[in-house]
Formats: C-alpha cells, sequence, structure tokens
C-alpha cells in the first residue's frame, strides 16, 4: 500500500520471496507490482498488519521490490544517530584521503573496521590508505574483506581482480572472473575484467571475445576499445588501432587521451604527418597540456628535427609532466644523437633521479660515459647493471663493450660472448667481438665468429674481414 509521489492511494498483491541480505542489513523480497515513488509505503499481510517499509525497487528484474522489516521502525531514533555518526567519520576519512594523510588514514580506517567489520566504507577507506602507502598486502585484504561483505558487488569482484593482475596472479584473476559472470552473465565490467584477465594470460583471442561481449552489453564501454585497440597494435595490426582512436576521438572531442593514443598509433604505424595533426587538434582548452608537449617532442624526434624535440620535451617539463623522466630521456636521446655527450649525460642522470627503478636510464647513462671517454664511469654502473639483470644481453654487451675501451680485451671477451649466447642475432656484437679476438691472438675463433657475422650481415661480414682479418693474413 503506498502514495507513489503523491498521486493517490495504490494497492497491490503479491507473495513475500523471501529475506535477502544486503550490507545495509536484511530486506524482505516481494512480488507485488509498485510505482516509482512508493518508497516508504507499508507492506501489510492478509490481516492488514505492518510487515515492513517499501524502501526501493531493483531495475533489473520485474517486480522484484524490497521492503526493510518493520521491527526498523522502533529503531528509527537510534538508526538516524548511527547514521549521524558514520557520516561524520565518513567526511572525516575524506578529509584525510583528500589531504594525502595516509597513515592517518589507515589507523582511522583499521579501528573503523574493528568496531564494525561489515562496514564497506571502512574497507574501503583502508583501500585507499594502502594503496597511498603503496602496500599492496594489506590492499589486497582490504578488497578480500570488501568481497566477502559484499560478493554481489560489481566494485568488489572488479577490484579485487584487479588487484590480483597487479601482483601478477593471473590464475586466481581468471578464476574469480569466470566465478562472476556465472552469478551475474550481463555485467559489462565483468567481461571486461575477464578480458584484462585472459590478456594478461596470454590469451589474446579469448581476451578479445571478452572484450567484445562487454561491448556488445555497453557500447559506450570505452575502456574496452582500448584493449582491442592494444591488442591489435600488439599483433602488428595499427590500422585497427588508429581506427579505434579515430572513432572514440570523434564521439569524444573533449577527451585528451584519446588524442594521445590516436598520436601514439600513428606513430607506430610511421605516419608521421597524422600524428603531428592529431595533436594539432586537441582540445582548445589542453593544447598548451604537458603531455601534448612531451608527444610533440616524439613526433618532432621522428621527424629529425632535433632543436625543435629538446624544447618540446622541455616545455612538458615545464608544465610538470606528470612521468618527466622521460621528458628528460627524451632530451638525453636527442642531445647524444648529436654527440653532446656532457649535456646527454647530465639528462639521463636527471631521468635517473626521477626514477631510480627505471633500468633504462642507468643503462643509458653507461652508453653515453663510454661515448664520452669515461668509461671507468661506466664500468661501475653496468657492473651493477649485469648482476640485478644477469639475463639481459645488451647489459652483457656494454659491459664488453667498456672492458675493451679500457683495454681490458681479454676480460671483455666472456661479457660479449654472454651476450651472444642470450641473443645470437648482434650483429655489431659479433663485428667487436671478431676485432677482439684478433687483438688476443684467437684466430680461430675470430674466423668462426666471423662466419656467424656472415648468416646475418653480409655487408658488415665484409668489411669486419678486410679490416679485422683480412690485415692479420697479410702478416702471417
Amino acid at each position: 500500500m503506498s502514495n507513489a509521489l503523491g498521486l493517490g492511494v495504490g494497492i497491490s498483491e503479491g507473495v513475500v520471496a523471501g529475506i535477502r541480505h544486503f550490507p545495509a542489513g536484511a530486506y524482505i523480497q516481494f512480488s507485488a507490482p509498485i510505482s516509482p515513488g512508493s518508497e516508504g509505503g507499508a507492506l501489510v499481510d492478509e490481516q492488514g498488519r505492518l510487515v515492513g517499509v517499501i524502501d526501493y525497487r531493483r531495475r533489473d528484474g520485474q517486480n522484484v521490490n524490497f521492503a526493510s522489516v518493520a521491527a526498523w521502525i522502533g529503531d528509527i531514533e537510534a538508526r538516524d544517530k548511527a547514521g549521524k555518526q558514520r557520516l561524520e567519520r565518513f567526511d572525516r576519512a575524506m578529509t584525510l584521503l583528500k589531504q594525502k594523510q595516509w597513515a592517518e588514514l589507515e589507523a582511522m580506517a583499521s579501528q573503523w573496521h574493528r568496531e564494525d567489520a561489515g562496514s564497506p566504507d571502512a574497507w574501503r577507506f583502508a583501500i585507499e590508505a594502502a594503496k597511498g602507502r603503496n602496500d599492496a598486502e594489506s590492499e589486497q585484504r582490504g578488497w578480500e574483506a570488501l568481497y566477502r561483505i559484499d560478493p554481489s558487488s560489481t566494485e568488489a569482484g572488479v577490484g579485487l581482480g584487479r588487484r590480483y593482475l597487479s601482483s601478477g596472479n593471473t590464475k586466481d584473476a581468471l578464476n574469480l572472473a569466470r566465478k562472476l559472470l556465472i552469478e551475474r552473465a550481463g555485467d559489462a565490467s565483468f567481461w571486461l575484467f575477464q578480458g584484462q584477465a585472459q590478456q594478461a594470460s596470454g590469451q589474446p583471442k579469448e581476451a578479445e571475445q571478452s572484450f567484445q561481449r562487454a561491448l556488445e552489453i555497453d557500447p559506450w564501454l570505452t575502456e574496452a576499445y582500448h584493449h582491442i585497440a592494444d591488442l591489435a597494435q600488439s599483433r602488428g595490426d595499427a590500422k585497427t588501432a588508429i581506427a579505434i582512436y579515430r572513432r572514440l576521438s570523434g564521439l569524444y572531442p573533449n577527451h585528451l587521451p584519446l588524442f594521445i593514443n590516436l598520436t601514439r598509433a600513428y606513430l607506430v604505424n610511421g605516419q608521421l604527418a597524422q600524428a603531428w595533426t592529431t595533436l594539432a587538434q586537441v582540445p582548445a582548452d589542453r593544447a598548451d597540456d604537458a603531455a601534448v608537449w612531451y608527444w610533440k617532442g616524439v613526433t618532432l624526434s621522428r621527424i629529425g628535427a632535433t632543436e625543435e624535440a629538446i624544447k618540446a620535451y622541455q616545455k612538458s617539463l615545464d608544465r610538470k609532466l606528470p612521468a618527466s623522466d622521460w621528458a628528460w630521456a627524451g632530451i638525453g636521446f636527442e642531445l647524444a644523437d648529436e654527440r653532446r655527450f656532457p649535456e646527454a649525460i647530465a639528462a639521463f642522470r636527471s631521468a635517473e633521479k626521477l626514477a631510480p627503478d627505471v633500468d633504462e636510464w642507468r643503462y643509458q647513462l653507461v652508453v653515453n660515459l663510454k661515448d664520452s671517454g669515461r668509461a671507468g664511469e661506466a664500468l661501475t654502473i653496468v657492473t651493477e647493471l649485469v648482476k640485478k639483470q644477469p639475463d639481459e644481453a645488451k647489459n652483457w654487451r656494454q659491459h664488453g663493450f667498456v672492458l675493451a675501451v679500457l683495454g681490458r680485451t681479454a676480460e671483455s671477451i666472456p661479457s660479449m660472448e654472454k651476450s651472444l649466447q642470450l641473443d645470437p642475432r648482434q650483429a655489431k656484437v659479433w663485428g667487436a667481438l671478431i676485432e677482439t679476438y684478433q687483438k688476443e691472438g684467437r684466430r680461430e675463433d675470430a674466423v668462426r665468429a666471423y662466419n656467424q657475422l656472415r648468416s646475418l650481415d653480409g655487408k658488415m661480414a665484409e668489411e669486419t674481414y678486410r679490416s679485422s682479418i683480412l690485415p692479420y693474413e697479410e702478416r702471417l
């Protein structure tokens, strides 16, 4: 019985389907049809006794309606007081979150879920605090708790699954995705997540099918398009990626990341003019954005406009590019191509300082220190790199080159050989190894290496033969 939107009292009949449990408490599910705006109406039994207060109607089913139990009426004042206390606590937590006071937020969330272990908000704030402190283990515990409280929650299920993916646990992520879809196959977010899990597990065909299914359910789920474009690029299909990003940038002309992704797709496909044109078409209010200047730098670099590229990278730094180590590295590469090694070294040191965990910037430091005559400094860094990444061919290559520059040719040979064991397709290393073998009097090894080089690069092999093998034969 209800007065929907004040339009008059209406009465409908149905049956009680059961008691359903939600995070907010137990609700009575009933089948009597109600109209929108009926919240607050009475659910009565056949004798007219109040059973519940109509609360809301689910939109994904016919005549699937709910009412809070009538016993709650006596608890209205207590519930109102508790609700105000929860709201005050929520506001305090939001303030800590906005101020990025992670330790204080973590302490508050811990006390909150100790007092009320079933509070989703307590665990949400615990998750945010863990993210802020880069505490992956605590973050996963938070998602597990949130999923345990409400297994039907899309937020909780997908959040837990993505945490699995972030930690490299693709097996549990896939299992969770399948479980979520068994329970609710009509949720586009679950299909999207399954596609992400499949993509991370090396199942590109299955992943694309999942992303396509997500789009069938929700054609506006742009994240699925991004993943399909990524899959296309990974198999060398730049045209498909370009088509997707062109369509999306047309649908969302004010969304800068779509223009950036389209630019990147053009660059991958070698369409430099189109990449530059795309950057010129970004939303007017974002034209001076740091990311736009960074990608202008990349495009200008590919065109060969060194000085203009450096200026563009610098402008991205002036505008506080989030991943500014990439802009410094871009400047470093441009300067290195100009053989301006001291400046290039300074740029790569800036990149390394901003991102000390990115070994590529340290590798580039080695190359530039070696090429500038500072091989002694380079040796210290590259020795650390080969210890840290013993299966990386390029690190062993530079280790051998640096030792050779220092005149320690006998020591350089094992490093070059190790590099070639890891990647035998390095023609330049075969050439350097031939020259080093000759210096050490290892003629047979030099000829063997020459034969390997011939199978890779005939022109380089001929040049190496004339410079490093033929002169020794003439002396014999």
